[in-house]
């Protein structure tokens, strides 16, 4: 898992610290952080981010950002945009010349 958490506001306006309110990376299991999976995970997460919020041509036919759902359904309504891959199944292999390699079932 890796979730891209809201940091702590209040701590950064009574601490007079502007990084503590930055957006933190949380990986579960803990290990994931720091390692080649840990990175792609968050660098997914984050290109997904830019999808809904229309920073990007959507990749698939029908895909809508979460503005295009917003005008779709009326300015007015309230809406809940947030977008993530689902893995199935995720194993790392290694081949005969010892190349590791990362298989995964998206779902």
């Amino acid at each position: 898992l890796f979730s891209l958490d809201p940091g702590d506001a209040a701590k950064s306006v009574r601490d007079n610290d502007p990084e503590a309110s930055m957006q933190l990376k949380r990986f579960e299991p803990e290990w994931l952080a720091g390692t080649s999976v840990g990175e792609v995970m968050f660098q997914a997460d984050y290109h997904l981010k830019e999808l809904s919020m229309g920073e990007h041509e959507q990749p698939i036919v029908g895909m809508k950002s979460c503005f295009e759902y917003s005008e779709a359904e009326g300015l007015e309504t309230e809406w809940s945009a947030r977008e993530w891959f689902v893995v199935r199944q995720a194993e790392i292999q290694v081949s005969d010349d010892n190349v590791i390699v990362p298989c995964l079932k998206m779902g």
